[in-house]
């Protein structure tokens, strides 16, 4: 998921970093700034730096202050971009026609976004209030179900399998419940010899889940134990199971203050997508606007 983030973080600082030299990223006359990077003869300082990531969307800003290797990336974005396009200004490509049409393009592109953040966005506001109403009215939302953590060692049956094979699986599962009954770890026993391809290699571990999530037959045996218990034999289509859970989750609703933040965004977005409409309304009456398919 992390490495998901810095590409999708990583595709939003190309923008903004393709325009490093024609905008003017970094103030080479703030001779007094923490200088951060430098790149032939571009130098990136940290109030430039602190300044282009303010221009990013909050998630943004949030993931690069919170976990300094998103910062480096942006960092590492800015040299690559540096060199880069250096060597392509060596090179006279700052001169060709196509080329100067995308640059417009993302200038048009950048001008947009700033335009939207400094005399839109900035006048969207989120009261304490409408935080407050939006959790009482939408508590549902907010919901946890019970949940319980669990491993479990599974023993296969083919959905082709005859009488004969159910007799087997059966003996070999008792096998192993001798085993945990005899004291031996769990994880361990099922890391050699659970054939559930998708836990086996993590000691059966299945994390939490909620009910729905599961086969019937398992679900009902995994919530009737308690946290530290291991079940009996438990039947299903995929074979012969035994589970032992690990911890357990009440049904609950997320209190007000673990979800405010979360509100206040989605709120905002609410908001900011309801502005950028009428906006777009005024402009297409402004300006005109005609389409031809």
């Amino acid at each position: 998921m992390k490495r998901l983030r810095l590409v999708v973080l990583s595709i939003c600082l190309g923008v903004v970093c393709i325009l490093v030299s024609s905008l003017a990223w970094a103030d080479k006359s703030a001779k007094n700034d923490k200088i951060v990077a430098k790149a032939g003869r571009q130098v990136l300082t940290a109030e430039a730096l602190d300044q282009k990531v303010n221009s990013l969307p909050l998630e943004y800003q949030k993931m690069i202050r919170q976990d300094p290797q998103f910062r480096q990336s942006l960092i590492d974005r800015w040299v690559q971009i540096s060199l880069l396009s250096q060597e392509a200004r060596a090179r006279k490509l700052d001169r060709d026609r196509a080329i100067a049409e995308k640059i417009n393009e993302l200038v048009d592109t950048v001008l947009a976004q700033e335009f939207v953040t400094k005399y839109v966005f900035a006048k969207i506001k989120v009261t304490d209030k409408e935080i407050s109403n939006y959790y009482s009215e939408h508590k549902a939302e907010f919901e946890e179900p019970e949940m319980v953590k669990a491993r479990h060692i599974l023993v296969r049956v083919s959905s082709e399998a005859k009488p004969d094979d159910w007799g087997a699986a059966e003996t070999r599962i008792r096998e192993i419940k001798k085993r945990l009954d005899g004291g031996e770890d769990f994880a361990a026993v099922a890391q050699a010899s659970s054939e559930d391809p998708g836990s086996k290699d993590k000691g059966g571990e299945l994390g939490f889940f909620p009910r729905g999530q599961m086969v019937p037959e398992f679900e009902k045996a995994a919530f009737a134990l308690k946290a530290g218990e291991v079940s009996e034999l438990i039947k299903t289509a995929f074979g012969y199971h035994i589970i032992k859970v690990e911890d357990r989750k009440e049904a609950k609703t997320k209190a007000f203050e673990e979800v405010k933040e979360e509100v206040k965004n989605r709120l905002t977005e609410t908001k900011q997508e309801e502005a950028i409409r009428k906006l777009f309304l005024e402009l297409k009456d402004k300006y005109g606007v005609t389409i031809n398919p």
